[in-house]
């Protein structure tokens, strides 16, 4: 449980200050700053009522107003906000109870009557569908959280354990500060946020800092069509999209919105996934307006964003509070020269991973620069990314640990070796392509896709598989993924 009420008292002075101006806005609710904050203390006194002191609340709910009271009253309450995946399973979120501890869910009434967990109550309607779950707990979790703890997010863990970052008032408040000095916010902005509040994107640039600032954050409600969107754009007078690569390539599909639609964008914010090039040109011909690129990592916030209409290469200029090194590639990496690993330093840092210690520490050298995984390099101040060292593989904004995928495969009867890493569909949607060296012929791709689906989560499932006959590694066995990838296209062979 934290104490130092940081995010509280930011979040409170936000609400007095901008006073009747529209805060947030979901379907057909929309509330002023006063309304939001009695809206707030009002829920509070509700969470001190019925759940234990300095309760852990998990929210396992898509984006709404319901999402936005509800943690500002877990706030309120001197309570730890744990921000979940809407789409975590119940094994998951067994996992997470017992490492971090969960004295109650955010969530909608079917998905409660569906957990089958241990200690559920009754559920307490808070609001249309969404309700809170209390759960008793049945002995203390594993780990306690830090003191300045205010916050906690996910990663895509392992043996389905998702990793829990903590993260400070501190860091939270000056992820939302940046954010605003950065982009140049203002209270005549209205986002439209269509990544969920639990993923670093949204978090980061639409929650807080919009409050901060004095401007709108709007929800949308149902699956985020182009035609829809675009009419919620244009209604509401939107300035900022927050959204993924996808969304602007149905943009700029055959019969997509007309460019009207989208005359009061300022902004428009692409994260999660390096965005297509020529993706970008057309949307920039089609609307006269450049997406502008956001980079941040889980465990670090915000890093860099593109201000600058005029510059169309890169992932922009560091953030206020956020500086970038590039470490040179080690011998034998693939790789120009000025390549290396992007290393990170921002005000915004998590303080660790609470049901993982040590984990976050490994990847923080003596400087407090903490090692992406991602490869990239500067130009004229602007970074660049070109691949990952290692680690996670980005699906829909979920980061998948191969190396969980290949342990599956490899211990397979029959795997001589297996590696896997990130790659396109047909319609260029984020994959993990599995390669596989099978000892003979007797391996199939449907026995190796029941195993993956016997064990893995659904999201973290290959959707492709290729078998050869040796993975090309450099001399300290790391697979040379360029090198493969050029052998696999040699072969041109078809899509799973």
């Amino acid at each position: 449980m934290s104490t130092a009420g940081i995010l509280r008292d930011a979040a409170f002075e936000a609400f007095a200050r901008h006073g009747g101006r529209t805060a947030v806005a979901g379907g057909a609710e929309v509330l002023s700053y006063t309304e939001l904050g009695r809206r707030i203390r009002d829920a509070a006194e509700r969470l001190r009522g019925t759940l234990p002191a300095g309760p852990h609340v998990g929210f396992c709910l898509g984006n709404g107003p319901e999402y936005v009271v509800l943690y500002g009253a877990t706030l309120a309450a001197a309570g730890l906000p744990l921000l979940l995946d809407a789409s975590f399973n119940t094994g998951e979120i067994a996992a997470i109870r017992a490492d971090c501890g969960l004295d109650a869910l955010v969530l909608e009434r079917s998905k409660a009557e569906a957990f089958d967990l241990p200690g559920k109550g009754e559920p307490l309607p808070f609001a249309g569908d969404v309700v809170v779950l209390p759960l008793a707990q049945s002995g203390a979790p594993t780990y306690r959280p830090r003191p300045d703890t205010e916050v906690c997010r996910f990663t895509s863990g392992t043996t389905g354990r998702p990793k829990c970052l903590e993260f400070s008032g501190h860091a939270v408040l000056s992820a939302a500060r940046n954010w605003v000095e950065g982009t140049r916010m203002r209270a005549e902005d209205r986002t439209l946020c269509l990544a969920a509040l639990s993923n670093g994107l949204a978090f980061n640039t639409s929650l807080l800092a919009t409050f901060l600032a004095g401007g709108e954050l709007h929800f949308f409600k149902g699956a985020p069509l182009t035609r829809p969107v675009a009419r919620r754009i244009e209604e509401a007078g939107i300035t900022r999209l927050v959204a993924f690569p996808t969304l602007y390539r149905n943009f700029v599909a055959p019969g997509g919105p007309a460019r009207a639609t989208l005359a009061s964008l300022v902004y428009a914010i692409s994260a999660g996934a390096p965005l297509w090039p020529d993706v970008r040109e057309e949307f920039r011909s089609l609307y006269g307006l450049d997406v502008s690129d956001y980079y941040g990592i889980a465990e670090t916030g915000p890093c860099t964003f593109e201000r600058h209409a005029g510059h169309h290469r890169g992932l922009g200029e560091p953030l206020p509070g956020a500086e970038i090194r590039i470490a040179p590639d080690p011998d034998g990496a693939d790789g120009e020269e000025g390549t290396g690993e992007v290393l990170v330093r921002t005000a915004s840092m998590a303080s660790g991973y609470l049901n993982h210690p040590g984990l976050f520490e490994q990847r923080v050298d003596a400087e407090g620069f903490y090692h992406s995984g991602d490869r990239g390099r500067l130009i004229d101040g602007r970074l660049h990314l070109v691949g990952r060292t290692q680690d996670h593989i980005n699906v829909a904004g979920r980061k998948i640990d191969p190396t969980e995928v290949v342990a599956v495969v490899t211990a397979l009867d029959g795997v001589e070796d297996a590696v896997a890493f990130p790659d396109e569909d047909l319609n260029r949607e984020a994959l993990v392509h599995l390669v596989v060296v099978a000892a003979d012929g007797g391996l199939t791709k449907a026995v190796v896709a029941d195993a993956c689906r016997a064990r893995l989560a659904p999201w973290k499932i290959p959707g492709r598989i290729s078998f050869v006959r040796e993975i090309p590694r450099t001399g300290i066995g790391k697979p040379r993924i360029a090198a493969l990838r050029e052998q696999l296209n040699a072969r041109k062979e078809p899509a799973e």
